[in-house]
């Protein structure tokens, strides 16, 4: 399976989702996390620690794609018209990363338009940095079905566990916080939605 994360606002967890879709995924045959951002947030992440997958820069990327069962893209921030429509030709399935913020919302709307003005017709909402102690998640998520767009019926929750694993380099399951658990269970859900 090859799936890009995409999103048009910054700061909506698409790299921490792109990091831990890999490992699950390499779980369940080889798996390639390609780094499109210019932060190279995925690649400084990974060097710090040992990953169960392989991960390279875009640029690297055309070397090793045939190689891998599974690729897993972390596009830029805010990809434009013309790289939309590239990870539209390439990938099995692009995966619009918002959270349930009303601001985030709002962003979809556009986003959308363009993924539809391109004639792309794999793509899925996926809600990230969704409170586990309120109900913005399934609000958020009622907002989208009503709206008739592709969406996950599940989501990724909020946790430090989170951005403890970004720091330590891992994998969240495998950071020492008490929600670490319950933070890989929102990835393995997602995941299985996609080798559905």
């Amino acid at each position: 399976m090859k799936i890009a994360l995409l999103s048009h606002k910054g700061g909506v967890g698409k790299t921490t989702t792109a990091v831990n879709l890999a490992a699950y995924l390499s779980e369940r045959g080889s798996a390639l996390l390609v780094d499109g951002d210019s932060n190279r947030s995925a690649l400084h992440w990974i060097e710090r620690g040992d990953m169960p997958f392989k991960a390279v820069s875009e640029k690297a990327a055309p070397k090793f794609w045939s190689q891998f069962e599974h690729v897993i893209v972390d596009t830029g921030a805010r990809p434009d018209t013309a790289d939309l429509k590239d990870l539209a030709s390439i990938c099995d399935l692009l995966v619009v990363v918002s959270s349930a913020d009303a601001l985030s919302l709002d962003v979809l709307s556009p986003t959308i338009q363009t993924l539809q003005s391109i004639g792309a017709r794999r793509f899925k909402i996926l809600l990230t940095q969704v409170s586990p102690i309120s109900r913005a998640g399934d609000e958020a998520l009622s907002e989208i079905i009503e709206a008739g767009w592709p969406v996950f019926k599940n989501y990724i929750r909020r946790y430090a566990a989170h951005g403890k694993a970004a720091l330590e380099g891992r994998i969240v399951r495998d950071v020492n916080d008490p929600h670490s658990t319950d933070a890989w269970s929102d990835v393995q859900a997602i995941g299985a939605e996609l080798l559905k």
